[in-house]
């Protein structure tokens, strides 16, 4: 039986499921692209993992102990240790039970799980290396009982060194719009909303999203907008997802309306900090989900806009039950971002708005607010019709995946208004289609080609609609109303000790699509970029074959090989090589 496997980083792991082989022939990558790899253990006995140096014991005892180690050198024999990591995979549960690997864990050391247990490696090379391979030595020793340790399994893997540097994710031209749930992070770790300690954990978030290339910091101004995702129609592994309004409000002896903007301007700050820092979207004042079912506060305005305030007369916590309060609060808040100079990259964004009178009515509301502002709406829509009927004040929209394939003939037309209008043009998946998702049940290449499918449509970036927010057991049971959502339609990381995020296999495939648009916008300087579209067909399929079946479904025909997407991506590697 084989008991070592090399795999590429698309090979997804279900627990139990061992490969026929090794998934893994080469490896050529650039200077400053983050990079991957997988390594299985394969046991018919339960057994111990940890890794490099680190010595422990299981609670089982001194059972079979496996310790893998990698060592880094250049070919001259410099050691490039410090360019990698090694960490062990955890399993999530989905859907139907399985235990799938994703987590990337922070412990260094781990009982396999049913017999098995993968490990996940990361590179980046920097920018200013000068040699072309660097040669990565995998080592694992086995010790059991007090017997000393032996080596049971060594490997070199080559990885190729291209001479082409990325720029780091922050200055890339991917525009990518991950949306933030703070009190989610709050609730995660059991810290007061908008606390000193609150406020290290949203870094951390924040860091991590910046890492990404994340483009744009939100501001939830009022409270429940989402309705909490309809969370308290939900017992099995039930949560808190809704979210509070990060503005501090309240009404003097007067009835004056105050703001305090403390939590608020440090999230820009913050956001700011970790290169989140070119558009600014206001949540929660247009659309709001959910008026019927959970309540509209306001007595003369149909959006129900919610927004809690201290009214210090009575001594007593209320709502807002006036459209006039809500003007007189957005003008405080609109004017606020002027006075910061941040008004000119504000835009009020909508989640799926249908309503076109009570989108009408709001805009009226926010020019009697703005009093001389410009306004400009962002919408995320799966009716691209509504666009068209309220284009006039919506400067970026961002199309569902079936609406994406529903407008092919009509996208270059889209994207050349909203160009005109100094806008961006995205694309995003949610709890639908169950195709080109990042579900833990998807197939990994499906993370880690939406950078590809955004290129090959010729969109600005990719939205989506949670970085994190959980179920209420995420790390036994990652479910949620798996009726309408698919597990881990809801997180690209899991909850980490100390507030800090962990990362999944899911999100690294992502990063590396990200780092592959780059590499396909650079190849444009060596090749046609119809030329580069036209070969891309082979892979993601023609656009005339693609089909819209409803606004749930999607026919596509993308390739699942990875092999295939590498063979691509080396190619144009060679060709800006070579200029």
């Amino acid at each position: 039986m084989k008991e070592y496997f090399l795999l590429n980083s698309a090979y997804k792991h279900k627990a139990g499921n061992i490969p026929e082989t090794d998934f893994f022939k080469e490896l050529k990558v650039l200077k400053n692209e983050e990079f991957g790899l997988q390594f299985l253990i394969r046991k018919d006995h339960e057994f111990y993992t940890t890794i490099n140096d680190y010595k422990d014991i299981s609670w089982k005892g001194l059972i079979d102990e496996y310790r893998v180690v990698i060592e880094a050198r250049e070919e001259k024999g410099n050691n490039c240790n410090s360019y990698f990591e090694l960490r062990i995979a955890e399993y999530a549960v989905e859907d139907h039970g399985n235990n799938i690997a994703d987590i990337l864990s922070d412990k260094r050391s781990k009982l396999s799980e049913t017999k098995d247990q993968l490990l996940y490696i990361s590179g980046k090379v920097p920018k200013d290396f000068k040699g072309e391979k660097i040669i990565l030595g995998i080592k694992v020793y086995y010790s059991k009982e007090y017997l000393p340790e032996e080596v049971v399994y060594e490997e070199e893997v080559e990885i190729s060194i291209a001479d082409i540097s990325i720029p780091d994710m922050k200055d890339s031209l991917f525009y990518l719009d991950l949306w933030q749930h703070p009190c989610n992070w709050a609730r995660a770790y059991d810290v007061p909303y908008f606390s000193e300690v609150h406020f290290e954990i949203i870094d951390h978030y924040l860091e991590g999203m910046g890492k990404l290339g994340q483009k744009v910091c939100d501001l939830i101004i009022s409270d429940f907008s989402w309705a909490g995702q309809r969370c308290y129609q939900v017992e099995e592994n039930h949560n808190n997802l809704f979210e509070l309004n990060i503005v501090k409000v309240w009404k003097n002896i007067e009835g004056k309306i105050n703001c305090d903007f403390t939590a608020f301007d440090r999230f820009i700050s913050l956001c700011e900090k970790h290169g989140i820092s070119q558009e600014i979207n206001l949540f929660g004042i247009l659309g709001n989900w959910d008026r019927v079912d959970f309540g509209n506060p306001l007595e003369d305005y149909e959006d129900p806009i919610r927004i809690s305030y201290y009214d210090e007369k009575s001594e007593s916590y209320k709502y807002f039950t006036l459209r006039d309060e809500v003007k007189e609060y957005l003008a405080i808040v609109f004017h606020h971002l002027e006075d910061l100079k941040l008004w000119d990259k504000t835009l009020i964004m909508s989640d799926e708005p249908n309503n076109t009178k009570l989108f009408q009515e709001a805009i009226k509301l926010f020019k009697e607010a703005a009093g001389g502002l410009k306004i400009v709406l962002k919408c995320a829509i799966h009716n691209q019709e509504f666009f068209e009927n309220n284009d006039e004040y919506i400067h970026s929209i961002s199309l569902s995946t079936c609406e994406l394939v529903h407008n092919l003939k009509d996208l270059e037309r889209l994207r050349a208004e909203v160009i005109e209008k100094n806008g961006k043009l995205t694309w995003y998946s949610c709890c639908f289609p169950k195709n080109l998702n990042i579900f833990l049940e998807s197939p990994l290449i499906e993370s880690r080609i939406k950078g590809w499918f955004t290129y090959f449509m010729n969109v600005d970036g990719f939205l989506r609609w949670s970085f994190g927010m959980w179920p209420g057991d995420v790390f036994n049971d990652a479910s949620y109303k798996k009726e309408k959502w698919t597990a881990g339609d809801m997180f690209f990381v899991y909850p980490g000790k100390n507030g800090y995020p962990l990362e999944s296999i899911r999100m690294k495939n992502f990063l590396y699509g990200l780092q592959d648009f780059y590499l396909l916008k650079e190849a444009e300087n060596s090749i046609n970029a119809d030329r580069i579209r036209s070969g891309l067909k082979e892979i993601l399929g023609k656009k005339e074959e693609m089909n819209y079946i409803n606004a749930l479904e999607v026919e596509l025909h993308y390739s699942l090989e990875y092999e295939k997407y590498m063979n691509f991506r080396n190619s144009l590697i060679e060709k800006i090589a070579e200029k």
